[in-house]
């Protein structure tokens, strides 16, 4: 085009910065798996985590699952300000085998 010039709103000196700054805060490409939890026989009350480990299922659903599941501990309070109802669980051993006995049966 005529007429046409490119402007550049900074520097050479601003190239490497920009560089490091995209580096840093780029999406990180992909998360490696964490070990998965292995049951020693030993623990009797597991984490949603834990759980969730177990059964090869997303954190969301066993806490859907076991939110409202007699036995479960709840640990804290539900959220007062009335944003996300997400609190800590704390599964015992027994719930968790009464759980997957009755999902595991039609």
């Amino acid at each position: 085009m005529i007429g046409s010039e490119k402007v550049y709103l900074f520097s050479e000196d601003d190239i490497e910065p920009i560089r490091r700054f995209a580096k840093n805060h780029s999406a990180p490409k992909h998360r490696e798996p964490k070990e998965q939890f292995v049951d020693d026989g030993e623990q009797e009350n597991f984490t949603v985590a834990e759980v969730a480990s177990l059964w090869r299922l997303s954190t969301d659903t066993i806490q859907r699952m076991f939110q409202d599941e007699p036995g479960v501990l709840p640990l804290g309070d539900r959220n007062p300000r009335g944003k996300r109802k997400r609190i800590t669980l704390r599964i015992p051993r027994a719930v968790m085998e009464r759980v997957k006995r009755r999902r595991s049966n039609p």
